[in-house]
């Protein structure tokens, strides 16, 4: 096989890793809200995100063409991006509570016309960003792990 069918095969590849990880997205924050309300209509109660340990304000839903996890071993990790009608501060504010309640530390954060939430917990790393576009509140969920336990994990794999 030549350099290109090489690259060309490593391409798809990837390709079909990154389907894999959209394909297991969760149905829309939106949907799973009325499903767990039995159908009804009106406000949309908060659910937690792809990532268990991440609740998603009400009334968000999940892009998926956009939003992308991976998942391999005991690693998860990816963005998630929701859109929705909501103020900035509150959107912030429930992040911040949510958050520390489910044992995430908060770091640090920034704010300027984007705010950045920056939260630690268990050899993880989460950045949330939260802007206003088109009248709509814009929410990017970045899960990763920290560089610690990243290199413990190739530690672990190059044994094996």
């Amino acid at each position: 096989m030549g350099k290109k069918g090489l690259i060309w095969s490593l391409a798809i590849c990837i390709l079909f890793m990154f389907s894999i990880g959209c394909a297991e997205l969760t149905k829309s924050t939106k949907t799973e809200g009325a499903k767990a309300e039995g159908g009804k209509a009106g406000k949309v109660s908060p659910m937690y995100s792809e990532f268990k340990d991440v609740m998603i304000p009400p009334d968000m839903e999940l892009d998926r063409n956009e939003s992308l996890v991976y998942e391999s071993h005991n690693l998860r990790m990816g963005v998630l991006y929701y859109s929705g009608r909501a103020e900035l501060p509150e959107v912030v504010d429930f992040f911040k509570e949510n958050m520390k309640n489910d044992g995430w530390e908060l770091l640090n954060s920034f704010r300027h016309k984007t705010y950045i939430l920056n939260f630690v917990k268990k050899g993880r790393n989460c950045i949330i960003t939260v802007e206003k576009k088109g009248g709509k509140a814009d929410i990017q969920i970045w899960m990763g792990p920290l560089q610690k336990k990243l290199e413990s994990t190739k530690k672990k794999l190059r044994r094996r």
